[in-house]
């Protein structure tokens, strides 16, 4: 369960406006885990980065393709991958759809370089264009 306070309950316990409670049932989270044992990962303490590439394909070409190629292509500090935005339209060509893409890169252990950054998007883009013939925009 995840609920938010109304504004007047906030205020009468002095609280921040938007705040927020949540329940979570450990014993059905235990259920959904393959083997009984809890596992978590702490959070990180160094920042992500964040950039977004829009390749173009051919409408064949399945999600799963681009979302397999990008995390192949990305390698290790590629911590999420999101499919943000599908774009269609005439000026794209016929039977040709726009996926804008945002990846997150973090390290567990130290902040990134931009130049490791730019290195794991060259990859990536490489890879979507030899791989899935992707044009990208921007």
């Amino acid at each position: 369960m995840i609920a938010e306070f109304s504004e007047t309950v906030a205020a009468r316990h002095d609280l921040p406006r938007r705040t927020y409670l949540f329940d979570l049932d450990g014993e059905a989270l235990l259920r959904h885990s393959s083997d009984g044992h809890v596992r978590y990962a702490p959070l990180s303490r160094f920042p992500v980065v964040t950039r977004d590439l829009a390749p173009v394909l051919a409408r064949s070409v399945a999600y799963t393709q681009v979302e397999a190629t990008t995390r192949e292509a990305a390698g290790p500090l590629l911590d999420t991958l999101r499919l943000v935005d599908v774009y269609e339209g005439a000026n794209l060509g016929e039977n040709r759809r726009s996926l804008t893409l945002r990846l997150t890169f973090r390290s567990a252990d130290r902040t990134l370089t931009d130049t490791e950054v730019e290195q794991a998007l060259a990859h990536v883009r490489t890879a979507l264009v030899e791989t899935l013939g992707a044009d990208l925009r921007g």
